[in-house]
């Protein structure tokens, strides 16, 4: 009867356990890990590691319940770790983990667990309208068809050599990037570094995202790697930014690009004369901003357009951009601002530009027959042909520049020497409907055909730009045929150097005590400081979290 009862204790625990194999072979079926293919002992840099130790043979994996320092293995356990949640994500050690992610259903959580080089997979295509291309090795995570819907966390560590190469036109109506199309995600934490993206057709690339729909992108990188014949870097002929290509009711705060960014289009769609270009959109962060909301980006690197360029937005429609920061090199060959090229129905706030502006040095682009280059927007508000070709109201047209400073310079350099035919202003070059309030042009250099202080051009309708109070000082003009302070003449309070010399100074009201302004009011002591004997914007680049708290609110 004993040998009975203990027979039937040994068959329970027997199917116990195959019952538990069973159980974590479907979890691990359906999660697949990163594999080693060779045994080992852990130690020979090829096997795997049983033991209860890291694995720090620099290849191996971790079989422990511990977390893998070698920077390229992970949990080969036969489970991934983690649950998916936002609380315990999913963690991903490699590339062929990164590229699994997809397949997870929406709002799955996933985390990156340490450096990931992702040189080591070849998802890409080698011949392209029989062209090699052996450097493409990345399919973008996310399409129009197959969206991206999951959560990412960088967690800090870098991404390397993401290598895309695009130069047919078999998915010219796609957006590229790691991500291609995003869609109601978090995308945060993500570092880039030692990148190539190469895109000759596409609906829209960036570095991190081609796409995002209803993301939130926050406290992303992208880092140039070596430049030897372009061998890190981003250029295109679609519309392109630095690190997403288009944004539509998302959230971007705290990025950084410092890269290389080249935007060459065969033939920009322009409507009429070349000065309206409607595609060939290039930024510094993003290519086109749309009701969403951009805090806190640099950008410093060079960024050189065939049409458009922005340092930080290309074009930005019905968003806020604010706290954003640029000392880059901006060319363009029609629109070049150096926050944004153009600021449409949007707010741009505590902004400053530091960098240079001027036609592209490439030989390659054609220089349009005026260039509109503005220190923060190339054009303040939207122009009249656009009201025939989009559907837009004129009333609901108005866009705003608040607490931006410009103190870089704009010049006519290109490629066939100096230009003397671009309209060149300190805060914007064409202004149709808006407001300016609080701005700064200092220690700002600006030539061109037409080189103005603070504005221009103004468009001739009534009412169309308002301007509040302006400083400048300290700021060289230099224009060929005509420089001035400005070309608006609208509830002015512009207030200069006396030293500055101009065409027409009775368009404002020249300083030479600047602690002792020739104003009925003081300066908002909210905005304006007194700082080397006279006054400077209190915010200009990168806000406070304070600031940016309301700024998320509003």
């Amino acid at each position: 009867m004993l040998k009975k009862i203990v027979l039937l204790l040994l068959v329970c625990l027997l199917a116990v356990s195959l019952t538990g194999c069973l159980d974590r072979r479907e979890y691990a079926d359906t999660i697949k890990p990163p594999e080693n293919t060779q045994p080992g002992d852990g130690t020979d840099g090829t096997g795997e590691d049983t033991d209860d130790t890291d694995d720090t043979d620099g290849t191996g994996g971790n079989t422990d319940d511990t977390d893998d320092t070698d920077g390229t293995g992970g949990n080969t356990d036969g489970e991934i770790e983690g649950d998916g949640t936002e609380e315990n994500p999913y963690l991903i050690y490699n590339a062929e983990m990164l590229l699994e992610m997809n397949d997870y259903p929406a709002g799955t959580y996933f985390r990156q667990a340490n450096d990931i080089d992702l040189s080591t997979v070849d998802t890409g295509e080698k011949v392209q309208g029989g062209q090699s291309t052996p450097l493409d090795t990345w399919k973008p995570l996310g399409d129009y068809n197959a969206p991206f819907t999951c959560n990412f966390d960088g967690n800090g560590y870098q991404i390397t050599h993401l290598s895309i190469q695009r130069f047919d036109t078999l998915y010219q109506d796609q957006p590229f990037g790691m991500f291609g199309y995003a869609e109601n995600c978090e995308i945060k934490n993500v570092t880039l570094a030692d990148y190539r993206v190469e895109v000759r057709y596409a609906s829209t690339v960036g570095a991190l995202v081609g796409y995002a729909q209803n993301c939130n992108i926050t406290n992303c990188e992208l880092i140039q790697g070596a430049k030897e014949n372009f061998a890190s870097g981003s250029w295109s002929f679609s519309n392109m930014g630095g690190l997403v290509g288009f944004a539509n009711e998302s959230h971007i705060e705290g990025c950084s690009v410092d890269s290389d960014l080249g935007l060459y289009r065969d033939t920009p769609t322009i409507y009429p004369e070349n000065e309206y270009p409607l595609h060939g959109m290039l930024g510094g962060v993003v290519s086109e901003l749309r009701r969403s909301t951009l805090l806190n980006c640099t950008f410093r690197g060079n960024a050189e357009s065939g049409a458009v360029a922005g340092g930080i937005v290309g074009r930005s429609d019905e968003s806020l951009i604010a706290g954003c920061e640029s000392d880059a090199t901006v060319t363009a060959s029609q629109i070049a601002g150096g926050i944004v090229g153009q600021l449409w129905r949007s707010e741009l706030l505590y902004s400053e530009f530091s960098g240079k502006i001027s036609f592209p040095t490439n030989t390659g682009l054609t220089v349009g027959e005026t260039g509109y280059f503005g220190g923060i927007a190339g054009d303040l508000g939207i122009a009249d042909i656009y009201f025939d070709l989009l559907p837009l109201e004129r009333n609901y047209a108005v866009s705003t520049l608040d607490s931006c400073a410009f103190t870089g310079s704009i010049t006519t350099d290109s490629m066939s020497g100096p230009l003397n035919m671009s309209d060149a202003g300190g805060l914007a070059s064409r202004g149709y409907t808006g407001y300016i309030y609080n701005c700064m042009v200092q220690y700002a250099s600006i030539s061109g055909g037409e080189a103005y202080a603070v504005i221009a051009n103004v468009s001739d309708l009534p009412h169309s730009l308002f301007t509040g109070i302006v400083l400048v000082s300290e700021t060289e003009l230099d224009g060929e045929t005509k420089q001035s302070i400005t070309a608006s003449q609208n509830n002015e309070i512009l207030l200069a150097s006396s030293d500055i010399r101009a065409d027409d100074p009775e368009h404002y009201t020249p300083v030479s005590d600047w602690t002792n302004l020739p104003i009925e009011s003081p300066l908002d002591p909210s905005r304006w400081k007194i700082e080397n004997g006279r006054y400077s914007l209190i915010y200009a680049g990168l806000l406070p979290e304070d600031i940016l708290a309301l700024l998320r609110n509003s």
